[in-house]
């Protein structure tokens, strides 16, 4: 008898098998929210009329724009899905919040994909509103693409930069330090702050 019958079963099982998982982080996994999940988020329109715990799409451009206006900022590339040792531990929204408030500095939390809906509760009672990258600026449904992407925009380099024609200490998820649209260092943890302290 011949195996071809076999392992062609064995593929169909298989596909079934993987199309009933539910694999986070691949995409910006907007389609694994609830319907009252997604009425947090909202296209971005105008700063000045953002709320608190809402949820708004981002792109490079408008995100340089707004720092421009504040003399010293925190980006926070927030990703709660990495389980790599080489990831740093992952504060909570509040935490971060609390952080740049007691630095004098403007938050921009940014998140990755749409997942930190689903598991950061604090999202629901932070006292900033929240940031999500805008994918469909670079017309990429890929997260580990739009991200690179996104980040390289932010720190200005050439938008399609491989992560390691980029310095190192920008290739994880940290908070970047800005001074107006300008980036002048980056923080691996909330007790370093000697970048923060040297700016005016």
């Amino acid at each position: 008898m011949s195996r071809y019958p076999i392992f062609t079963c064995l593929i169909i099982i298989a596909a079934i098998f993987l199309s009933s998982c539910s694999i986070e982080g691949f995409t910006n996994d907007y389609n694994k929210l609830s319907k009252s999940e997604k009425s947090l988020v909202h296209k971005m329109t105008c700063f000045d009329s953002l709320r608190p715990g809402e949820v708004y799409r981002i792109n490079p451009v408008m995100l340089k724009e707004e720092l421009s206006r504040h003399p010293k900022s925190l980006v926070s590339l927030y990703n709660v899905g990495c389980s790599s040792p080489s990831c740093p531990v992952v504060p909570t929204m509040t935490e971060l919040a609390q952080f740049a408030d007691e630095h004098d500095c403007h938050l921009f939390l940014i998140m990755t994909n749409y997942i930190p809906i689903r598991y950061c509760p604090d999202i629901y009672s932070v006292s900033i509103p929240i940031y999500v990258i805008d994918n469909k600026y670079y017309r990429e449904i890929r997260r580990y693409k739009y991200e690179r992407y996104f980040l390289n925009d932010m720190i200005g380099y050439p938008t399609f930069t491989k992560y390691k024609d980029i310095p190192e200490e920008y290739q994880f998820p940290r908070l970047f330090v800005f001074e107006g649209d300008s980036i002048v260092g980056v923080i691996k943890d909330m007790s370093d702050t000697h970048i923060i302290d040297q700016l005016p």
